[in-house]
């Protein structure tokens, strides 16, 4: 995957009813997409994400924000390097590429 947007939040308001809510942001995982209503951070147990990964997702309430409730989708990435390179192997394309999509 390449990063082709600086984009890494998406800003709604409830209306009392809807309760999925679309992103346009690239996400390795779902840990990296956190929800916020009124700027409160919600419980993961309160909300789910699909798909796991991708280039936009939806964030779908187990109930509905309420009526004006502002509500912030944002990707936040620890700042980890998980990947074990070994000297003389063979280097995986998609894994470095992940990397650099990871670190911008």
């Amino acid at each position: 995957m390449t990063v082709s947007t600086a984009i890494n939040q998406n800003q709604s308001i409830g209306n009392g009813s809807v309760v999925d809510f679309t992103f346009q942001f690239p996400y390795q995982t779902t840990g990296q997409v956190k929800v916020f209503i009124d700027g409160a951070e919600q419980s993961t147990s309160n909300y789910t994400i699909a798909p796991a990964s991708g280039q936009n997702g939806t964030v779908t309430f187990n109930s509905a924000p309420a009526n004006a409730a502002s509500i912030t989708i944002l990707r936040q990435t620890d700042y980890l390097q998980e990947t074990d390179y070994q000297n003389n192997d063979a280097l995986d394309a998609e894994t470095l590429e992940g990397n650099f999509d990871k670190l911008t």
